[in-house]
């Protein structure tokens, strides 16, 4: 067990990416479908049959599932084809990778919960109101039986290179362009720091870690309050016109609260999610 790998599924995703940056120990193997990325193997997961894979498969000890659209609009839009990426697809992963007992790590979303009464905390019950977090609540419902699983569910992740199209680093390009940034001040998320969501994982791996557990900074945010965050770091004040998060042009409307409470994976982990005030002080202060 000790040298086994861990297989990164999607790994040309943005969280994907990040595990293979951090392959110190040559530890994880990824599958990537259109952007191919280091130390992968191309799998496109609706086309292509997991068991036909060039691996061998008694390598590998767990198996983290990153596939999926992952855009809420694009689900709403094409839903015969997100079902068939975020659905089918997944079920049929999961039951090959049951057959070689391979652990499983599936990272679902905080588009759960209908956005009502957040913070929310595991055992809250989750009524997703956007068609992207049903898919993922039909994957979660069919891993509760599985015994050798996790299933993560993931805040709003934010990076730290410039141009990785995350929250912070959106909102800096936009600023040095002089654009006017158009912020909604009636949502709320508990945004999460990439790196944070790796290590976590890997504890999961360490551990072997079963359940659902919520990955997130644990605080409850309005988006614009981070935005003016921003702006005192940077000592500059931006054009900004607030409105709702559902002014923007989307195909569903967006819960307003999915902020989630992540003091139980903190206290079984003992671990200790990046601040995002201080984030924002250290990587962006002028």
């Amino acid at each position: 067990m000790k040298n086994k790998k861990t297989l990164i599924l999607g790994a040309s995703s943005f969280l994907g990416e990040y595990f293979l940056k951090s392959n110190y120990l040559n530890k994880f193997f990824g599958t990537y479908n259109n952007h191919e990325v280091n130390s992968s193997i191309k799998f496109n997961s609706l086309s292509d049959d997991i068991s036909e894979l060039d691996l061998d498969w008694n390598d590998f000890s767990h198996a983290v599932i990153l596939i999926g659209d992952t855009d809420p609009d694009s689900c709403y839009e094409n839903p015969e084809s997100s079902n068939l990426t975020n659905v089918v697809s997944i079920k049929k992963i999961i039951d090959f990778l049951v057959l070689k007992n391979i652990f499983i790590i599936f990272t679902s979303s905080e588009f759960v919960f209908d956005g009502q009464k957040g913070p929310y905390k595991e055992l809250d019950k989750a009524i997703p109101i956007l068609l992207y977090g049903h898919q993922k609540l039909e994957i979660e419902t069919y891993l509760k039986s599985i015994q050798r699983s996790c299933i993560l569910r993931l805040a709003k992740m934010y990076g730290n290179f410039d141009n990785d199209r995350t929250l912070f680093t959106n909102w800096v390009k936009d600023i040095d362009a002089k654009k006017k940034i158009i912020c909604a001040n009636d949502q709320y998320f508990s945004p999460v720091y990439v790196e944070d969501v790796v290590k976590i994982i890997n504890l999961v791996i360490r551990n072997n870690i079963s359940g659902v557990f919520h990955v997130s900074c644990g605080k409850k945010y309005r988006r614009d309050f981070l935005l003016d965050a921003l702006c005192e770091a940077k000592r500059i004040r931006p054009e900004i016109k607030f409105c709702s998060i559902n002014d923007f042009d989307l195909a569903e409307n967006r819960p307003l609260d999915v902020s989630m409470d992540s003091s139980k994976i903190t206290k079984l982990l003992n671990f200790k999610f990046t601040n995002t005030e201080d984030f924002i002080k250290n990587r962006f202060s002028v």
